[in-house]
């Protein structure tokens, strides 16, 4: 057999078919580029290449472990085909794009919609397997070429001949050249290829090969599907039809001479009658059986298991090992291994021979830990009637579970096919993996001028965004009710205060807060433009105002109801106003009357912006921090031996720091934090109903204090 590196060209990718015309293509164009029907449409029309050359692609699949042509046509060609068919049918359907718009929108992304594209990762690089070189790299190629990306497949050594061939009908069938590269089929060519940059890897191998090609594809963080070894169980439960158990193990040990990854290596059988029957039965039937040949790369693996297995108390039921034998011509007959050690690395390793340990357990619970503590959980078999086998199914964990079958259900092209653990990760095969070998890309749309958080920030935000999560999310009409009064109050305020910004430029509506650990009390380099508060709105119903008491209250006051259209009188018992932010002179010295801080500007700067004036016109305010000093003198009620000194800062960390070390105890510090948490909530109420909301009647608390009787 010619097993020399071939790569496909345009004289061995000719259609054997008799007459037949060779299918045009663009040539030199970006496959990535091409519709995704026409991919599709291109690799769906393979199967008809590879149905004309079915007799060259049998013939190129023959070695030591692949005697029977049948097999070949049965496990890979047919199921390959219907793969092929299925991403021409389906595929198109599966990586159109998929449109997000008015259905399920949340009430916060009103005017967008959005379309979800499935597009190529690039360049995959497929590392093929010698036990199945058709359906393998032949159902990840089609995928990642319907799926837009270009490949690079390296076959397994010994199948270089038969890969060509297969590359040579997906050319024939319309794909260009250079969409598909066949690299050699040595370790270094595929260690070369990662070097070289790609997108995606998909290999199909062993764990130990898994982990070294992920280790050089992490130092890139290149995403990669495993499609990994396996030892997996079959369950025969209490009621399984007997011959039913039989014929499948029988078949999945023996076909592709026991290379097949999801062939059966351990068999659990709960205590019960109707099973007893199950294990004598099993060897009777494989006393016959014919040896196989393990591949060159398995068999002192395989051997060494065995011999360890034997050597341990393990008990070979056939009597027909022959350990030389394996390990000098790869001849093996099948080996049924009874009492086999719970603990021995048989139960836990991937075995590529016609290799079945008998597993009796007492319940079947007892089969479900066995199977889900294993480090390889590929696949599994469960037998018995179909109500309680479903059932136990729903328990493991592992990639694929066939009921009253093994091995042949999993070739349907509509599925998926990987494992868990050791056994890989990642899925091939069916729409799950086609959409694996594509990326996601989101393209969103806002439509219309509403878009909320493109607006300033103002002080209804957090009371409309609150009111909107309670209206989506509560249960209940008594909750939705309640959230959408509270959204509709705050969406109108939301309104007014946008309105006002609006007037005075771009800003961040929100009241300064108090001291935190991150902010000063005042910054007094932020002017007014970039505070969001409005001059006043005149009133279309102006009273006569009184306000008693010149000092600060009294003169904001007077400012705001004037401000805001109606007639005031301002009285004060002095000749001066001010009150505590009044000066005194006298003798050519200056007196503060009263406060020398003043720790909420914001305030001071909005009765200004009512009154259509600018506070930076009239002050000039000056940050201090520290805000000021504390002096305590030595005397016996201080309780000090020392003068004392303590500085009062902005920074709430520093603060109490400054309290642990004045007092000595760190409960002070704490208790500061919580006096500073509880002035910001109350700092925050206040600016919301006595300063905030413009819609409170001024009048009514004081008709309230008239009218209504004294409460004790």
């Amino acid at each position: 057999m010619n097993n020399a590196p071939q790569v496909a060209t345009s004289e061995n990718a000719n259609s054997n078919r008799p007459g037949a015309e060779r299918i045009g293509y663009h040539d030199g164009s970006n496959w990535a580029t091409w519709s995704i029907r026409e991919r599709c449409q291109i690799v769906g029309r393979a199967r008809d290449e590879i149905a004309s050359r079915v007799d060259q692609l049998t013939r190129l699949s023959r070695s030591e472990q692949r005697t029977d042509d049948a097999e070949t046509v049965a496990s890979e060609l047919i199921p390959l085909c219907d793969a092929l068919r299925w991403i021409g049918k389906h595929g198109r359907k599966t990586l159109a794009p998929r449109k997000v718009g008015l259905k399920g929108r949340p009430v916060w992304m009103w005017g967008v919609r959005s379309v979800v594209a499935r597009v190529p990762l690039g360049r995959v690089l497929i590392l093929g397997t010698w036990n199945y070189p058709l359906l393998l790299p032949g159902v990840q190629m089609a995928q990642a070429l319907a799926a837009g990306n270009d490949v690079w497949l390296k076959p397994a050594p010994g199948s270089e001949a038969v890969t060509a061939e297969l590359v040579a009908a997906f050319v024939a069938a319309g794909v260009p050249q250079s969409a598909i590269i066949l690299l050699g089929s040595s370790t270094e060519a595929a260690i070369e290829a990662q070097s070289k940059g790609v997108d995606l890897v998909v290999l199909t191998g062993s764990a130990q090969t898994g982990k070294q090609v992920l280790k050089q594809s992490a130092a890139t963080l290149t995403p990669s599907i495993m499609e990994l070894s396996g030892v997996d169980a079959a369950i025969a439960l209490p009621g399984a039809d007997v011959d039913r158990v039989i014929d499948a193990l029988a078949f999945g040990l023996l076909f592709n001479s026991g290379a097949t990854c999801i062939g059966p290596r351990r068999l659990i059988i709960p205590n019960h009658p109707s099973t007893s029957q199950i294990t004598p039965r099993l060897i009777d039937r494989l006393r016959d059986a014919n040896e196989v040949s393990v591949h060159p790369v398995a068999r002192s693996g395989v051997a060494d298991l065995i011999d360890d297995a034997l050597g341990n108390g393990t008990e070979d039921s056939l009597g027909q090992y022959n350990s030389e034998r394996l390990r000098q011509t790869g001849k093996l007959h099948p080996v049924v291994l009874q009492n086999v050690p719970d603990d021995h690395a048989i139960l836990r390793s991937d075995v590529f021979a016609p290799v079945i340990s008998i597993i009796p357990v007492q319940k079947a619970e007892q089969a479900v830990r066995i199977v889900n503590e294993c480090p390889y959980r590929l696949a599994a078999s469960v037998f018995g009637p179909v109500s309680e086998a479903r059932e136990f199914a729903e328990r493991l964990d592992v990639g694929v579970v066939t009921i009253n079958d093994t091995v042949a259900p999993t070739a349907d092209p509509r599925l998926p096919f990987g494992g868990r653990g050791q056994s890989g990760f990642g899925v091939t095969r069916g729409p799950e993996g086609l959409l694996a070998m594509t990326g996601c890309r989101v393209i969103a749309t806002r439509r219309g001028r509403g878009a909320m958080h493109l607006s300033p920030r103002n002080d209804a935000d957090a009371e409309l965004l609150s009111g909107v999560l309670q209206l989506s999310h509560s249960e209940g009409w008594g909750r939705r009710i309640a959230a959408l009064r509270r959204v509709t109050t705050a969406a109108s305020r939301w309104r007014a205060l946008k309105k006002w910004a609006d007037r005075i430029g771009p800003a961040h509506i929100c009241p300064e807060s108090y001291p935190t650990d991150r902010k000063p009390p005042m910054i007094a380099t932020q002017s007014a433009a970039n505070e969001a508060y409005a001059p006043a709105e005149k009133t279309s119903n102006p009273q006569r105002v009184v306000v008693v008491g010149g000092g600060l209250a009294g003169l904001s006051s007077a400012c705001v109801l004037a401000a805001r259209g109606h007639k005031v009188t301002l009285c004060d018992k002095n000749d001066w106003v001010g009150g505590k932010a009044a000066v005194h002179r006298t003798e050519g010295y200056r007196f503060d009357m009263g406060p020398t801080i003043l720790t909420l500007p914001s305030v001071l700067r909005r009765v200004f912006t009512e009154a259509g004036r600018k506070m930076e016109d009239y002050l000039e305010l000056v940050a201090l921090d520290p805000q000021w000093r504390c002096f305590f003198e030595a005397t016996p009620q201080s309780g000090t031996t020392d003068n004392t000194v303590l500085d009062l800062v902005a920074d709430v960390e520093q603060m109490k720091r400054h309290l642990r070390e004045f007092t000595g105890g760190e409960t002070t510090g704490q208790g500061y934090e919580s006096f500073i948490e509880r002035s910001k909530q109350l700092h925050g109420v206040s600016d919301r109903f006595s300063f905030g909301d413009r819609s409170v009647d001024w009048q009514t608390p004081w008709k309230s204090a008239v009218h209504s009787p004294p409460r004790c």
